[in-house]
């Protein structure tokens, strides 16, 4: 599961609310450690990482408790994280800027999530906070980040079969197919980037231009995905 929240106060409020005395907890992006002492007065252990030296050596000799361990990393390195600690993280928490584009948090959550598989991510970042809003209220009734995962894979899937078997039949639309196919082109890049917000957008964007051509009758479609299309 993913929370994503906008601020500091959004973000400890909801980590102190979901973190259990069972949970071992990984902070990415501690600072000073604020965030990481206040939840290891709540869980079983709390491990705060940050890639400033100075936030470390500040968080070490500010926080002492036996639960509560701080180290000097870089929160896109992975690997070195799952080297040194394992998949033992029930809790992962992710501060790495709370202005940071929204599409570089969510591939990080995301490859956090492939790698520990835990329970819960709580992500502190204000840009995604808007978007994740934006979705969830409007006509996508998306509720939550795994649901806009589900989504993304799904159109994307059933985007790739449309332009293997549609065909334009109306040449005077020519230059409007074109352009979806560049879109469709634009929607791969950032597919294999993991930009999902750019993703979605895209998705998006293409199914409205889809579903204009086949008003128009522009465009042969197979009966068996017919239905995938507003006409």
């Amino acid at each position: 599961m993913f929370i994503v929240t906008e601020d500091v106060k959004e973000y400890r409020k909801k980590a102190l609310e979901y973190v259990t005395e069972e949970d071992i907890v990984l902070e990415v992006g501690c600072a000073d450690g604020v965030t990481s002492y206040l939840l290891s007065k709540k869980a079983k252990k709390v491990v705060g990482i940050d890639k400033s030296k100075e936030a470390i050596e500040r968080a070490l000799k500010r926080w002492k408790k036996e639960n509560l361990e701080f180290y000097l990393m870089d929160g896109f390195d992975i690997r070195r994280i799952l080297r040194k600690f394992g998949k033992v993280f029930t809790v992962i928490l992710i501060d790495i800027s709370g202005s940071r584009d929204p599409s570089d948090v969510l591939r990080l959550a995301i490859s956090y999530e492939k790698a520990f598989n835990p329970r819960l991510i709580i992500i502190k970042n204000r840009p995604l906070k808007k978007f994740v809003e934006k979705v969830i209220y409007n006509d996508f009734k998306i509720k939550d980040i795994n649901e806009l995962m589900y989504y993304l894979k799904r159109e994307w899937e059933k985007l790739n079969i449309v332009f293997k078997e549609v065909e334009l039949v109306k040449e005077e639309y020519k230059d409007l197919w074109e352009m979806v196919l560049s879109y469709y082109n634009d929607l791969k890049y950032f597919y294999e980037k993991r930009d999902y917000v750019k993703v979605f957008e895209l998705e998006n964007y293409i199914w409205g231009l889809l579903d204009a051509l086949a008003n128009l009758k522009a465009l042969e479609i197979p009966e068996k995905i017919k239905r995938w299309f507003k006409i």
